[in-house]
């Protein structure tokens, strides 16, 4: 009798616990991530989550720092209601953290912030009587804002936005670090996920403008310039797999070009790798390599590859934010816009920041 009474005091101080661990992870959900709609139940420590089209990268985080609070045993990620409940119920979500398509860890040109040193082996300027680079910097500011996400039937999650990049780099090697090209590129994309497959579409706008003291100390004249402005549409499939890989692939089309004449289509593609289990104590860093490859039929499908690997620092507390330490090797045809006929090979190191 006694050991009865003693079981249902247990189970009712098992209830209780477990209620209050619901609201405090709750309550950490919204606070360290913005997520304050995440349905949370919790079970003898064991803590189940409806899955927001969380990518496993951020599953990865997401348990990691639940796991690190008092009390829970396990963290669970539940498939998402029915078709009919879901697509009756589901809000669109402004301004919603996380990401539905994770960034391009080894494109030249995903808009994100980064400063790079690149030494190039080779530089075959289309100018003549320019000189060849040897050191450059190179700095990208821009990000991806993703104004509204909603889960639609089946499980199937978008999210509409904007990216904005600018690309520039300078030569290290002269006393006032000239300017020599700036990239800048705007446009509304698209993106959608289903469980670990995602897709980016995008319209984009992208023009290229040289240094002026570049343009200065070359003595370039009006028909040595390029005055390269285009839109393209880009689409990219990637699918998420077991042991951290991530392959994808896609291509675009310009659809307005100056100079008239380029020939319009793009194969993308590429591979990247994550560890699975961060590194260090606390869990704050994680390796990571990737490879991106471009193939133009402007540049007769010649390959245009870009190969990047270190490691990526990251707080379990603030999923979108990441600062990753990069080797980067690139061999091709340029990807700063008034040099895109220059075939070029450069080495360098870079810190990456993505928010």
């Amino acid at each position: 009798m006694c050991a009865l009474l003693l079981g249902n005091v247990m189970a009712q101080d098992t209830g209780i616990e477990d209620r209050f661990l619901a609201g405090y992870v709750s309550a950490v959900l919204e606070r360290d991530f913005g997520l304050p709609a995440v349905p949370v139940t919790v079970l003898d420590g064991q803590v189940r989550l409806h899955d927001r089209a969380f990518g496993r990268l951020e599953r990865q985080q997401l348990t990691i720092a639940l796991q690190a609070l008092p009390g829970v045993r396990s963290v669970t990620f539940l498939e998402p209601p029915s078709p009919t409940a879901e697509s009756a119920e589901a809000p669109i979500l402004v301004l919603s953290p996380g990401r539905l398509f994770e960034p391009l860890l080894a494109d030249p040109r995903w808009p994100h912030f980064f400063a790079s040193w690149h030494y190039y082996v080779e530089d075959r300027d289309r100018t003549a009587g320019t000189e060849a680079l040897a050191q450059v910097g190179a700095v990208g500011f821009g990000e991806t804002l993703a104004f509204a996400r909603h889960r639609g039937i089946g499980g199937l999650h978008w999210e509409a936005g904007l990216q904005a990049g600018v690309f520039a780099i300078f030569d290290l090697d002269r006393a006032s670090k000239d300017l020599i090209n700036a990239d800048y590129t705007l446009g509304p994309y698209l993106a959608g996920r289903y469980h670990d497959t995602s897709l980016l579409l995008r319209l984009r706008h992208q023009s290229s403008h040289l240094g002026d003291e570049y343009v200065l100390r070359q003595q370039i004249t009006g028909n040595g310039r390029v005055n390269l402005s285009y839109e393209t549409v880009d689409v990219v499939c990637s699918h998420e797999l077991a042991g951290g890989w991530r392959p994808y692939a896609g291509g675009s089309y310009l659809l307005a070009v100056d100079p008239a004449g380029l020939d319009p289509w793009t194969v993308h593609y590429g591979l990247e790798w994550r560890g699975t289990q961060p590194l260090g104590k606390g869990g704050g860093m994680r390796p990571v390599a990737a490879i991106d490859c471009k193939q133009r039929q402007e540049n007769d499908w010649s390959l245009d590859a870009s190969v990047r690997a270190g490691v990526v620092f990251e707080d379990a507390g603030r999923m979108s934010q990441r600062l990753a330490v990069l080797l980067e090797w690139y061999g091709g045809h340029s990807p700063n816009g008034q040099f895109y006929d220059d075939r070029v090979q450069f080495l360098g190191l870079g810190l990456h920041f993505f928010f």
